[in-house]
């Protein structure tokens, strides 16, 4: 089941699919740095809803000089900030991209900043790529001692 929204999310916590777990969407708690630093070592898990991008856009959002050319493609939601006298002089209108939403923005931004790989046979898993309420459980199960979930939306 892919939530929508927190009051979706919710539901499904009450369903039973985050169990004892607690749930926080990104967007909408702006105490959520508090919340997560109050328990030492917190075990987190991140759930980022999104639109389905081709395997060619996932390995170019993998590569850290690759990834800000795909700012402004219609894949992402994009902020930009108003035009500035020096800090983008040389670009497009003199504004800054920056990514915010589901693909590039949240914790994929990390891309742009790190070099980082996946495991290969998580491509391959279609419960992965389309998430359901069975695979959640299941994933949920593995996450022993999970202290929080937060959902990116």
């Amino acid at each position: 089941m892919q939530c929508k929204s927190l009051e979706q999310a919710k539901s499904c916590s009450s369903e039973g699919v985050t169990k004892n777990h607690k749930l926080y969407s990104i967007s909408d708690d702006v105490n959520i740095c508090k919340i997560s630093c109050s328990n030492y070592r917190p075990k987190i898990l991140l759930l980022e809803s999104g639109s389905e991008i081709s395997w060619l856009t996932k390995k170019i959002s993998d590569i850290p000089l690759l990834a800000p050319l795909l700012y402004g493609r219609g894949i992402d939601v994009i902020e930009q900030t108003t035009p500035q006298i020096s800090s983008a002089l040389k670009l497009k209108e003199k504004v800054i991209l920056l990514p915010r939403g589901h693909v590039l923005g949240g914790s994929a931004l990390l891309n742009a900043m790190i070099f980082s790989y996946g495991h290969p046979d998580d491509e391959l898993l279609k419960e992965f790529l389309h998430s359901n309420e069975e695979f959640l459980s299941e994933l949920f199960d593995k996450m022993e001692g999970l202290s929080y979930i937060f959902l990116l939306a």
